[in-house]
């Protein structure tokens, strides 16, 4: 810390002088990378991995030659089936899902080298790939963080788990996992939520919201890095289980992804969603979401200046395996379910000023990412 520009900044206020920001802190802007997918309990080859990592910065001046973002935040859900013993199992001994996001890091670690033999010099002069920052799982949702060594040191990293699920809340089906770590001076959480499934349970998503937000998640003193038993998550069982802790919203930048599970507004028919997509009216897809309506009459997502980029594709959900043809496109006998479903948002916040939004299609899961 710059003890003398502190105390010049603390003068100046209280001679209330007008304060030139410039004068007491430094600018730098990073590009940060955000992606979520829900699995579907499958998995994806590092190759088709590295694909979906150069979406959004590879091809920005048209010739091939972009520089990969500081940092990459991956949210992933359904790692694992998320059956009633599966998410007892994963309660008690902790391993199930764990095991799980340890062999998508790997995956992702060599997708980062699939990028880097494809785009030289990507990464800079140095050309080392991004190194991984912190990682949380909770049942099937996990989160890794990724930063550029060239670009970035990051410290006080710190992580929690937030159940929301089965039991009152207390089991990890559905809720989030987060990092928060500093850069510099700025504070930054990366939430990766899963939040309550089915069309009608809007209330439930927008609980899910209040209860993620609401809790002091964070430890202060005990960072990631220190292995101490329950240095690294919050006991599920309760509501604010750090005395001295701190919350998702006490920090600069919120970074929130995942599968939020809003759905079209219950009025709205299929015929009517169809119709919008074949006319790829995404504008008007948007404001028939729950999302959007929750934010509208502050049911949730509708303080702390959070905001979503535009959508610029077509509903996520529900798509039939291994095609890339909506489940409603088969023949009657082979539909899972008709209801066309939005499924996966990237919601950035605080702090943000500008994103980029995009899909890359994998085949492999009923959830398009």
């Amino acid at each position: 810390m710059d003890v003398a520009r502190v105390r010049r900044f603390a003068s100046a206020l209280q001679n209330k002088n007008n304060v030139d920001p410039s004068q007491y802190a430094s600018k730098k802007t990073i590009s940060v990378w955000c992606g979520t997918y829900n699995v579907n309990g499958k998995k994806e080859q590092p190759l088709t991995l590295s694909h979906w990592l150069r979406q959004g910065w590879d091809d920005q001046n048209g010739d091939w030659t972009g520089t990969a973002p500081a940092l990459y935040c991956i949210s992933l859900q359904e790692m694992i089936d998320l059956s009633a013993g599966n998410v007892l199992r994963d309660a008690v001994l902790d391993g199930t899902s764990g095991d799980a996001l340890q062999k998508w890091r790997v995956d992702f670690e060599t997708a980062f080298k699939y990028v880097q033999s494809a785009r030289r010099l990507c990464f800079g002069v140095s050309n080392e790939f991004p190194q991984l920052v912190a990682l949380e799982h909770m049942v099937g949702v996990g989160l890794l963080v990724f930063a550029r060594p060239d670009l970035l040191q990051a410290h006080q990293i710190r992580t929690a788990r937030i159940p929301t699920g089965f039991g009152g809340g207390n089991l990890g089906n559905k809720g989030a996992v987060a990092v928060s770590l500093r850069l510099e001076s700025t504070s930054l959480c990366v939430v990766g939520a899963h939040l309550a499934a089915h069309r009608g349970d809007v209330g439930g998503r927008n609980a899910n919201y209040h209860s993620i937000v609401e809790r002091d998640c964070f430890r202060r003193g005990l960072g990631w890095s220190q292995k101490e038993e329950g240095s690294r998550s919050v006991p599920s069982y309760e509501k604010n289980a750090c005395r001295d802790g701190f919350g998702v919203l006490d920090h600069d930048v919120v970074l929130w992804l995942g599968d939020l599970n809003y759905r079209f507004q219950k009025d709205v028919t299929d015929e009517r969603v169809i119709e919008l997509m074949r006319r790829k009216d995404y504008a008007s897809l948007t404001r028939l979401d729950q999302l959007c309506d929750a934010m509208a009459n502050d049911k949730a997502f509708s303080t702390h200046d959070f905001r979503e980029h535009s959508l610029n594709f077509a509903p996520t959900y529900k798509y039939a395996t291994n095609s890339d043809k909506y489940d409603f496109e088969l023949p009657e006998e082979e539909k899972a379910r008709r209801t066309i479903q939005t499924g996966l948002y990237l919601w950035l916040g605080m702090g943000v000023k500008k994103s980029e939004k995009f899909i890359l299609e994998f085949t492999t899961t009923n959830h398009h990412t």
